[in-house]
């Protein structure tokens, strides 16, 4: 019971901490990486801007876009499942996320392994 009682406590102090809006932008490694199911990618915003973070092939097609909206300032994560825009599994492989907001551009790899 007591172990309970401290992991409530955790839970509640986590919750009333406040986060502070980014100071510049971020896009993360997504995780798990590799995967085979979801990912997650986790990027930041220090200004409201527009917003796209896509997924490509290693032949620079366009996948999905997985964001694409105007963001305010804050931290954001995105989730892919490893489907294209038309519903179709892409399979096993190298994948590039790509996000674009504003004058900011960044790319990173991941790995889809079933």
């Amino acid at each position: 019971m007591i172990i309970d009682d401290k992991a409530c406590l955790i839970a509640e102090i986590a919750d009333e901490k406040k986060v502070d809006n980014p100071t510049s932008w971020q896009l993360g490694q997504n995780y798990p990486n590799p995967f085979n199911s979801v990912t997650l990618i986790d990027y930041a915003v220090p200004e409201a801007s527009h917003v796209k973070l896509m997924i490509y092939n290693l032949v620079g097609q366009k996948l999905i876009t997985l964001v694409d909206e105007i963001k305010q300032p804050g931290y954001y994560r995105a989730s892919w499942n490893g489907f294209d825009d038309r519903k179709r599994f892409v399979g096993s492989g190298v994948y590039i996320y790509k996000i674009e907001a504003g004058k900011y551009e960044a790319t990173k790899k991941m790995v889809l392994l079933l």
